[in-house]
């Protein structure tokens, strides 16, 4: 595995990558000049688009916009802090799921932004997207789509992304949301989970989302994409006037999910 992740410095010159708990996770090869990862490491396996506008619209009035956790704003390992969601409240629990879920994260971000010679650090005032949780009570139709597609103990992100908001390229490891719904604290990767995105609205120019080296080909809304999460590196962007937004579900497997593959 060790000439896995040598991959890493040999094609891109990142060293401390090398190093990163989450990347020596993934068995994905970082080979830039790889052939497509459609289909292996991803791929579209249903639609369920019904009529959820009302409920997206009210779910965008209840984001809040989440910056990138810097050296500069502060590590936030052992602490939920509420400037990561620009606001002076205090966080929900889901909030405090989510910044967890950073920690690992904020190793990759770190490491990329010095060896990229960018200064070491992305804007204090930088946001990555904008987000809330979705309730049974406020959004039946959008929690109920983990239901739809077998996943159970599910968690329903509502993300959305407005034209200069991007997410660098990352690998999962959601620790945080096992440890939330009781299945232990492990830092090993649990093939049991599984996290999907699905597409909320039409695919508009400039909605960018990366998976490996290739990109997600325009969507329609409704679409359910499946993703290697503990393996695929992936990143976000919007460079359209478009906002897009799109239901991150995190949930365990059931059969139902597994005939969908």
């Amino acid at each position: 595995m060790k000439a896995l992740y040598s991959q890493i410095t040999k094609h891109f010159g990142m060293k401390s990558w090398d190093n990163n708990r989450v990347v020596k996770q993934s068995d994905y090869d970082f080979n830039p000049f790889r052939e497509s990862d459609h289909g292996k490491y991803f791929k579209t396996i249903t639609n369920i688009y019904e009529d959820w506008s009302k409920e997206l619209k009210y779910a965008n009035t209840q984001q809040r916009d989440l910056f990138w956790p810097s050296e500069t704003k502060g590590n936030l390992k052992d602490s939920c802090d509420p400037a990561a969601f620009n606001t002076d409240k205090e966080l929900t629990e889901d909030e405090k799921k989510y910044n967890s879920e950073l920690e690992d994260m904020f190793e990759e971000q770190v490491a990329w932004a010095k060896e990229a010679s960018v200064g070491g650090d992305i804007p204090k005032d930088f946001v990555l997207y904008r987000m809330w949780t979705a309730t049974k009570k406020e959004c039946p139709i959008l929690t109920s789509l983990a239901d739809k597609i077998g996943l159970k103990d599910a968690t329903v992100d509502i993300q959305t992304q407005s034209a200069g908001m991007m997410l660098h390229l990352h690998i999962d490891s959601l620790i945080d949301y096992r440890k939330k719904k009781g299945y232990g604290s492990s830092r090993t990767v649990d093939s049991d989970w599984a996290r999907v995105f699905v597409m909320l609205e039409d695919w508009k120019p400039g909605h960018i989302i990366q998976f490996g080296n290739t990109y997600l080909p325009p969507w329609k809304a409704g679409d359910v994409i499946w993703f290697n999460w503990s393996n695929i590196p992936h990143s976000t962007a919007n460079t359209g006037p478009w906002p897009r937004s799109i239901a991150k579900i995190t949930g365990k497997q059931t059969e139902k999910y597994k005939k969908l593959l």
